[in-house]
């Protein structure tokens, strides 16, 4: 059986509760949700080797980094980890090319060179190498303690609330290239954050905590349509979050596909700048998305896709319906209805319907 990508089977004491966390993390890129003061800092700083009153089994990949019952801890020097704390915490003293260069040896080897370039230009770092960190913005210290940490070739990345200090302009700066991280560089990323969005936008796979107890654990689109959860949206709905790939260029739309295979659906949005076969990641409100129990002429809505009711689940006036798009089994969406609608529709659990969707309710991330 392979290894877990991350292990955990922890216990640490706090003042009003006590964390623990048992799972395996069986995915790449990991995410951790929870409100304020229901553990995260402490599952982040346990991971990393900084609360040394943890007790319990600690593993990466094949390396165990602590293991109670066998006297067995690891230094946080000796786990190899990335950290990405929420404040950068970049070296005032140091330009940007010696913060990304803290504690490796760039001419040690080839290897290395190559990772330092690679690193420099996914990150879009060159022109602010000879630049001190005194002279970057918010969003351009977010990328170069980014970087630092993937210079350090870690065995895991953590990232504490990468967009917490970031406004939404340049949370959508940064967005795109946490997810150029993901495709480009194959090492395991935990990321932890208040914010569902950012989570569905990077992982793979969440638990959700509350009080030092996992509440939930899932792909994050099955989490965070959890009914407990669904409320964690700051008053806004619940966003369909997918990966697509531009297919045709317009006078005033963009085609994209929602998936690889050719029986994929297409949906036609606003158009975006980008090339053909370029990937993008959109997105729309779940309470932007209309149901019909067949397919609808006469109506303004460009996009009207097929598929499959898999889940109808309360919450206060509402109704979370999660369905699976034909064509794509893979891949979900989510609606949000009222009770009489769903009554005057006349459909439940297990039937295929129509979504339809304005090209002006999709929006690009990135």
């Amino acid at each position: 059986m392979a290894d877990s990508v991350l292990e955990l089977n922890i216990h640490v004491p706090l003042d009003s509760f006590a964390l623990e966390i048992k799972t395996p993390f069986e995915k790449r890129v990991m995410g951790v949700f929870g409100p304020s003061g229901s553990g995260k800092t402490t599952l982040i700083e346990t991971v990393a080797g900084l609360r040394r009153q943890a007790t319990g089994f600690l593993k990466c990949g094949t390396h165990v980094w602590m293991d109670s019952a066998k006297q067995i801890y690891q230094h946080t020097e000796a786990r190899h980890i990335g950290f990405v704390p929420q404040d950068h915490l970049l070296f005032p003293h140091l330009n940007v090319e010696q913060n990304l260069t803290f504690g490796v040896n760039r001419n040690s080897n080839e290897a290395n060179m190559r990772s330092f370039e690679g690193i420099v230009e996914v990150l879009e770092l060159r022109p602010l190498l000879r630049r001190s960190p005194a002279q970057l913005s918010g969003g351009e210290k977010q990328r170069v303690s980014l970087g630092r940490a993937l210079c350090s070739n870690p065995q895991l990345l953590i990232l504490d609330e990468p967009m917490a200090s970031l406004d939404q302009r340049l949370r959508h700066r940064i967005l795109p290239l946490l997810l150029k991280i993901k495709d480009h560089f194959q090492t395991p990323i935990l990321i932890v954050s208040h914010s569902p969005f950012e989570l569905q936008a990077l992982c793979d796979e969440v638990i959700a905590i509350d009080r030092g107890k996992i509440v939930a654990k899932g792909r994050p689109e099955e989490v965070f349509t959890q009914p407990q959860l669904y409320q964690n949206f700051d008053g806004e709905s619940f966003k369909n979050l997918i990966s697509a790939i531009i297919v045709e260029q317009a006078e005033h739309t963009t085609q994209i596909r929602l998936g690889n295979a050719k029986t994929s659906p297409l949906l036609n949005m606003i158009k975006i700048d980008g090339k053909i076969e370029q990937k993008v990641l959109v997105g729309f409100p779940a309470n932007d998305v209309i149901i019909s129990n067949s397919f609808v002429t006469g109506v303004s809505a460009r996009n009207q896709l097929q598929a499959k009711i898999e889940k109808i689940e309360s919450l206060d006036h509402r109704l979370i319906v999660t369905t699976k798009l034909l064509g794509n089994p893979t891949q979900s969406v989510v609606v949000e209805l009222t009770p009489n609608a769903l009554e005057e529709l006349k459909i439940s659990q297990g039937d295929e319907i129509f979504i339809l969707l304005k090209s002006s309710s999709i929006t690009r991330y990135g």
